[in-house]
């Protein structure tokens, strides 16, 4: 809800500089930086970050575009930000850890909030074919995000470690909240005469379809 609302008013150019400020401010940024969270709101950096869907460096000199770039920036940070505390915060309420667990820890979770929140990556030969890919590809690093959601290894290795424990009860409240939303979501959308996709072998698997136009809930 806060992240939504920051959505909104970051259509404001001067509301935007206000929360990205607000973001980069807040007390536990230095240490999600540290641990590899990715901020696109973030200048502290030589390079200019940007999310994918607005990759071209025109976008933000087009007016509406430019505008429509800040609300999507001010909601991803503000999640990213806000749900990397939360998980410190847990993993610091975690009894017998060290000093290098709790770091271990939180850069898991950073990695984590950015493959859910669309960066993901497929190792080292993706990552050095990410120039290639970006002139192909619409967002590959979100393509890249679906698959490490789905990969059971994604959750699996976090078992072996109690950092990596406090990481995984976290994950899985967060994946049971997601799939309850979407459930109630598809659930009332066929409950008001839509169409919903359960079949797994059709494109419009877990699609809310209203005549020609589809509804992909999952992205």
């Amino acid at each position: 809800a806060k992240a939504t609302v920051r959505m909104f008013e970051s259509f404001s150019t001067k509301q935007y500089e206000r929360i990205s400020k607000e973001i980069n401010l807040h007390p536990d940024a230095e240490t999600a930086r540290d641990s590899g969270l990715y901020l696109s709101t973030d200048k502290s950096g030589l390079v200019t970050k940007k999310e994918e869907d607005f990759i071209s460096h025109w976008a933000d000199k087009i007016p509406i575009v430019k505008h429509s770039e800040q609300a999507y920036k001010a909601y991803l940070d503000s999640l990213r930000m806000d749900t990397f505390a939360r998980y410190k915060k847990s993993i610091d309420k975690t009894k017998g850890l060290s000093a290098e667990q709790k770091e271990n820890g939180y850069k898991a979770a950073a990695n984590w909030i950015n493959v859910a929140t669309g960066r993901g990556t497929l190792g080292e030969t993706f990552e050095n074919a990410m120039p290639a890919l970006s002139k192909v590809m619409f967002a590959p690093r979100y393509t890249a995000s679906r698959i490490q959601v789905l990969n059971p290894m994604t959750y699996a290795k976090n078992m072996r470690t109690a950092e990596g424990r406090a990481m995984l009860k976290n994950q899985m409240s967060d994946l049971v909240q997601y799939a309850g939303v979407i459930s109630a979501t598809l659930a009332l959308a066929a409950a008001n005469g839509a169409q919903v996709g359960l079949n797994p072998d059709d494109p419009d698997f877990l699609k809310i379809k209203v005549g020609n136009i589809r509804y992909d809930t999952l992205a």
